[in-house]
């Protein structure tokens, strides 16, 4: 008798994570449908690329401004350097080609690889000690970022990307 209530609870479990499965995947359908009909509107999308600009300009000033003082860290301070330059070229290339009336087939490269570098410089800046106005100036670039998400993606950016 009571391996079949321990069954039947089992059973009963699998049944409410199966029906919560569905209501999940339900909503995140419609959240990511929301998302997708959200129409190309190119002076909307150049304008968060000039903003993003400014904000990955930020995050290379603070990064300027770090003290290098720390032994053993050289390499990944200048690894950081790297990773913020090439998001500045990302977006400084997204800025020149929404300028030139590319559009989203065009741009969405771009954009992906714009997502995966800034992903790869907040990685590399959480291995090295930086003060936390540089966190917090690759934050920013990184929620500026993720309003450009309804025009490329069908969901914003994972909050971490594969390396």
């Amino acid at each position: 008798m009571r391996r079949t209530e321990r069954t039947m609870t089992r059973s009963t479990a699998w049944v409410w994570a199966a029906a919560c499965a569905a209501a999940l995947a339900f909503s995140n359908v419609r959240e990511a449908q929301a998302v997708a009909d959200t129409p190309w509107d190119q002076g909307a999308v150049s304008a968060i690329a000039n903003e993003l600009d400014g904000a990955v300009t930020a995050v290379e000033d603070a990064l300027r401004k770090e003290p290098r003082t720390v032994e053993g860290q050289a390499t990944n301070y200048y690894r950081l350097m790297q990773h913020a330059r090439r998001v500045r070229q990302e977006v400084r290339q997204l800025q020149t080609m929404l300028a030139s009336g590319a559009g989203h087939d065009e741009t969405v490269g771009v954009y992906e690889n714009l997502v995966a570098e800034l992903e790869r410089t907040r990685v590399t800046a959480s291995k090295v000690f930086v003060t936390g106005s540089v966190s917090e100036r690759v934050a920013a670039a990184r929620s500026v970022l993720m309003r450009l998400a309804p025009y490329y993606d069908a969901e914003p950016p994972p909050e971490r990307i594969p390396l």
